[in-house]
């Protein structure tokens, strides 16, 4: 607590003086960090006693908040970019020109967590962008263009970061203000994650593969935030069990479902998805971050008798956000079976497969 008046002290101080060394943006951003500083090791402490907060991960604090969700509120009343462009070949330039606008500001950024407004803003920006229609030689150009071809793996890796970030960040929000399952809405993309889920279940339903309650769903890549297993579940009935990878992600969507008192009903494994046991499994939903997603279904095919497989990839200009899904599926012996579908405010797609032999594992 003195800590923290200290360092509200100094704020005042800094505010009231007019020093013009810094600018008023800088003056702000150094009061909250202070603020947050002085506050970490109580927040930290409480929470941890509570059993909030995987031990050692800080909370936000309530002025963090505020100042993220209203740059966030000025981020989405900005004009989606690209939209106005007379011609296909302008749109086309436009949009490589907001590609590698985004690509230098992910590359220099040194927090990618919504606490940075210029991330927050470009990402948004760039996922309004790519989300809105365009025409098929649009698209053709964008994709074709040899310096998107250049940057694009660098910028998924960078992407990822930003979205574990991301989720890291409001996973630690929900449990510093104990949400209960309806204060999660507040996630600025809640209402995608469960569209992006119906319609996954929906193709997998028109598939003859519907998940349902008895079945056993494994989906590998959950990250800190685990709103796609909770979707599934809820949509579905079937027993989920998340694959990470990622200590920290484990332990924070662990954590997330222990407020909600769904681990009766959704587990969190930590394991590598291309060494995990899958014995049991119906459903293997594999997301679209995972890293050689063909050693995962590889594991998945040889430790457990799948009915389906389901792997999330991204097409058109979404694919600026994910990659694309590609693997030899002879190799797998696996056939594919078709994709999802999308809308104007879902970005990933399911693409499904099922073995061609199903395999009897023993017990």
């Amino acid at each position: 607590l003195r800590s923290f008046t200290m360092s509200f002290s100094l704020c005042n101080v800094i505010l009231l003086t007019g020093l013009t060394v810094l600018s008023h943006k800088m003056c702000y951003a150094t009061c909250v960090t202070l603020m947050d500083e002085a506050q970490t090791e109580d927040v930290s402490f409480l929470a941890h006693m509570r059993g909030w907060l995987p031990q050692g991960v800080s909370a936000p604090d309530k002025l963090e908040v505020k100042v993220v969700e209203a740059a966030h509120k000025q981020a989405r009343q900005m004009t989606v970019p690209c939209a106005n462009s007379s011609n296909d070949l302008q749109t086309s330039n436009c949009i490589v020109a907001e590609v590698q606008e985004a690509f230098e500001i992910l590359q220099h950024a040194s927090d990618l967590s919504p606490r940075n407004p210029d991330i927050d803003k470009s990402l948004t920006k760039l996922v309004a962008m790519v989300l809105s229609p365009k025409s098929p030689e649009v698209v053709k150009s964008v994709l074709a263009n040899q310096e998107v071809q250049i940057l694009l793996k660098t910028m998924w890796n960078a992407l990822s970061k930003a979205e574990f970030a991301m989720e890291s960040w409001w996973t630690r929000r929900f449990l510093k203000e104990e949400v209960s399952l309806e204060g999660t809405n507040t996630f600025w993309y809640r209402d995608n994650y469960k569209e992006l889920t119906a319609l996954e279940i929906e193709h997998l339903e028109t598939m003859g593969h519907r998940p349902r309650p008895g079945d056993n769903l494994i989906f590998v890549g959950g990250g800190p935030l685990p709103f796609s297993a909770l979707d599934y579940f809820f949509q579905t009935g079937a027993n989920i069990t998340v694959v990470e990878s990622d200590h920290l992600a484990a332990q924070l969507s662990s954590a997330l479902l222990r407020q909600l008192n769904l681990t009766g009903n959704i587990k969190v494994q930590h394991a590598a998805g291309e060494m995990f046991d899958y014995k049991g499994a119906t459903h293997l939903i594999v997301a679209a971050l995972v890293q050689d997603e063909h050693l995962v279904i590889q594991r998945a095919l040889d430790t457990a008798a799948l009915s389906v497989i389901g792997a999330r990839s991204a097409d058109g200009l979404r694919s600026i956000l994910y990659p694309p899904l590609h693997m030899a599926t002879q190799d797998l012996s696996i056939k594919c079976t078709g994709s999802s579908s999308v809308n104007e405010r879902v970005v990933n797609t399911l693409v499904t497969f099922e073995p061609r032999q199903v395999r009897h594992v023993g017990s």
